[in-house]
């Protein structure tokens, strides 16, 4: 083992009662256990069995035997995501894609996941038709270690901030799916709500789109410079993202006198309904009104007089209108489904109060997923700053 007298460190952020230094080792002179696992074939992965089998990217699927059985983390070795870092406790078959490492009486286990997982051992990648990490480059990785308690008062701490993380993001799985099958039950007519009197509501009717909606129209089939001093963008179906316009400085600009081009004999107004209908078909979001986007053919506007768009929003991402889409896209160089398929589609019409209750109550659950998310988000933020300050 050696150390390197050249480079004695300390973090900023430190637990009491530790002030000792940090002393920089090489990885491979402070593990017990660092080697790629074991080959094994496809025929031999099921998607059950007593053993997990880990790969690169993860867990592969299960087999009936096991090559290892101990509290180990796992670098993924080759491929896009080599050096992404997994966990295995127990009897587990880890296959030769995957590099199992435990730690010693110098160096705690977990403790060594998280800082090579700060570290980002991907930038260590070896450039091929496949990129890869080599064991033995990885083994003369130097890293500063403190001391062993210190290691594991460390790794206790991030890993009750990992467990927070995973309780937020199972909470928030579980919500979708709630979601997901209360939507099929309401569009379904399964669950109905009632009137402020306890009364049932008038039974929904059937339309076509084309006959509920006053307007179907898709953004800009031409060609139109970029000015990257505007003020107008012009963007396309990768901007609807999760029930929302989004958009940055990395968009596309385009000159006023060319976003007027566009809307010429038509402008959008607060309330239409976006759909994509190219590439990734049927997200969608509602226009808020901002005069200086426009959009690319990839998106088709809608607009209701007679109906909620927030209703219409939530049913068309109802499992019965998505799979309409599907069935009615056309595949060439990329997805796309017509305008005039578009409007052929049916969906259900409510009366107005029973849209309004509807679509509160499911927007009422989204609120809840992005309030998750954002706790997700800021719990992230928060452990990337400790990392920066724990660890050097």
């Amino acid at each position: 083992m050696r150390t390197d007298p050249d480079r004695i460190l300390t973090p900023e952020l430190r637990f009491q009662p530790f002030e000792d230094t940090w002393s920089v080792y090489r990885l491979g002179d402070v593990v017990d256990h660092f080697k790629s696992g074991s080959g094994i074939t496809s025929d031999k992965i099921q998607t059950e069995g007593p053993f997990p089998v880990y790969g690169g990217n993860g867990l592969r699927g299960f087999t009936d035997a096991f090559t290892h059985d101990d509290d180990l983390f796992l670098i993924g070795r080759q491929g896009a995501l080599c050096g992404n870092i997994n966990r295995t406790t127990g009897k587990a078959f880890i296959s030769e894609h995957a590099i199992a490492v435990k730690g010693s009486n110098l160096s705690d286990t977990e403790w060594l996941a998280q800082r090579l997982d700060y570290f980002g051992l991907n930038r260590l990648s070896e450039s091929s038709a496949q990129p890869g990490l080599s064991v033995k480059k990885l083994a003369r990785l130097k890293l500063a270690f403190p001391s062993l308690p210190e290691q594991q008062k460390i790794a206790d701490f991030l890993s009750s901030v990992d467990k927070r993380i995973s309780q937020l993001t199972e909470k928030k799985a579980l919500l979708e799916e709630y979601k997901k099958g209360v939507m099929q039950k309401l569009f379904s007519q399964e669950i109905r709500f009632k009137d402020d009197n306890g009364e049932d509501f008038p039974e929904w009717e059937r339309v076509n789109l084309g006959n509920a909606c006053s307007f179907i129209k898709d953004g800009t089939h031409g060609t139109h410079p970029n000015d990257d001093e505007s003020h107008y963008l012009l963007l396309s179906a990768k901007n609807i993202q999760n029930g929302k316009i989004e958009h940055d400085d990395s968009d596309r600009r385009i000159s006023k006198s060319e976003y007027d081009s566009i809307y010429k004999n038509y402008g959008l107004t607060e309330g239409d309904l976006l759909l994509t209908v190219v590439g990734t078909i049927g997200r969608v979001a509602i226009f808020k009104g901002d005069e200086k986007i426009a959009f690319q053919r990839s998106v088709a506007f809608l607009r209701f007089e007679d109906d909620l768009p927030e209703f219409m929003s939530h049913q068309f991402l109802a499992s019965e209108f998505q799979k309409e889409l599907s069935r009615r896209k056309v595949t060439s160089a990329q997805p796309g489904i017509y305008l005039g398929d578009i409007a052929k589609i049916e969906v259900h019409r409510p009366c107005i109060r029973e849209q309004s209750i509807i679509a509160d109550f499911l927007s009422s659950i989204n609120q809840q997923m992005e309030l998750i998310a954002a706790q997700v988000k800021e719990t992230h933020s928060f452990k990337q700053g400790l990392l920066q300050q724990m660890f050097v």
